[in-house]
């Protein structure tokens, strides 16, 4: 984390205790929902239409869309993203599958295959 970040997040024990409002966590619920919801429009997110097949991901592992909807819901990109970062959102996809599945202590997901 950057000095900046680090003045975001309110540590004890080496644990965040409290994050500034800028930085989106799944945390904050309605905020929460409505990021993932438009992340996964713009993945093309789609369950299985069948048993056995796969979901559909339009994700290109990174983190462009994602940067994209921060910027336009008013969160700061840089420290929303080093927090997903540190719950196992490495890329646009990650996100979804895992971040809030860290937070609340459900372990990793994992991603769907492409």
């Amino acid at each position: 984390m950057t000095g900046e970040q680090m003045r975001r997040a309110i540590y004890r024990d080496n644990v965040v205790v409290r994050i500034d409002e800028s930085v989106l966590t799944p945390m904050q619920k309605t905020k929460w929902r409505e990021f993932t919801r438009e992340l996964a429009k713009l993945l093309k997110l789609a369950p299985p239409k069948a048993p056995g097949e796969k979901f559909t991901n339009k994700c290109d592992h990174t983190l462009r869309r994602a940067r994209k909807l921060l910027r336009q819901q008013q969160f700061h990109v840089g420290s929303s993203l080093a927090y997903f970062r540190q719950h196992g959102g490495f890329c646009d996809c990650e996100i979804i599958w895992n971040v809030e599945a860290s937070v609340y202590g459900r372990g990793r997901r994992g991603r769907p295959k492409s």
